[in-house]
């Protein structure tokens, strides 16, 4: 090869060396999907995500309802609402969540805002045996609830759960008449929140159901269909646009 071709020969290799490393390098996926293919039953539905975020200005926790005001990677929809709510996505749901702080947007009353509720709190206005067992027999010198009662019942003796809010609700009748709404009193998210942070936390989260006990589990946590339904029609009749009267699903689905 005469010389002064030996620049070129060097500048093509290096130029094609590029274009080789270009072409077999995946692109990075957009942070913000343009469009979203949602498939149901009723119809496939095309999102289109840029629409909503760009043009109609809408904050990601519009929709993305358990979303703080500038997280850049909020949940999908799915991971929260199931198709349908089986016992298999309850156990897969588990592992979808990339951080653990993301578990408190449902489970929100798993710690006592005060763990250390006891003595000092209820000393002067409560005698041992208001919490404690009055029969020695059973207690002979007062101990920590959770030495005898364990998370679930067994056999006669009752769940710690059960057994503490019997001795509460003695003295505490009015939190328990307010139901869930009287929960805050004892039990906090921001409380739950900041047990997270602190890697306090097993993941062993009490039932839906064993506190909403008035409710069904889908009446809990809606399923699919009944978020998003309400999620984008609630906001089409509040801003008065798009469909959301009976009779336009077509203007959404198609088949």
């Amino acid at each position: 090869m005469p010389k002064r071709y030996f620049p070129i020969a060097v500048l093509t290799g290096i130029l094609a060396a590029v274009a080789l490393f270009g072409y077999m390098t995946p692109t990075k996926s957009e942070t913000t999907p343009v469009r979203i293919l949602m498939d149901n039953a009723g119809g496939k539905v095309i999102f289109n995500h840029v629409a909503h975020t760009r043009d109609y200005g809408a904050a990601c926790e519009t929709c993305h309802h358990e979303t703080a005001a500038g997280d850049t990677e909020p949940l999908s929809c799915g991971q929260c609402h199931g198709a349908n709510v089986t016992d298999a996505w309850v156990k897969e749901h588990q592992t979808s969540f990339t951080k653990d702080l993301q578990c408190a947007t449902c489970h929100h009353v798993e710690f006592a805002k005060d763990h250390d509720w006891g003595h000092k709190m209820h000393e002067d206005i409560a005698s041992c045996t208001d919490c404690h067992h009055a029969d020695t027999n059973i207690e002979p010198e007062p101990t920590n609830c959770a030495d005898c009662h364990q998370a679930e019942a067994d056999g006669k003796m009752p769940a710690l759960r059960d057994a503490v809010h019997v001795k509460c609700q003695s003295c505490h009748a009015e939190m328990f008449e307010a139901q869930l709404k009287g929960c805050s009193n004892c039990h906090g998210e921001v409380n739950q929140k900041e047990a997270l942070k602190a890697g306090q936390m097993d993941k062993k989260f009490t039932k839906c159901t064993s506190c909403h006990t008035d409710k069904g589990v889908t009446e809990v946590i809606p399923s699919r269909m009944t978020a998003l339904h309400a999620s984008c029609m609630g906001c089409h009749e509040k801003q008065d646009a798009g469909p959301y009267k009976k009779g336009e699903c077509n203007q959404c689905h198609f088949r």
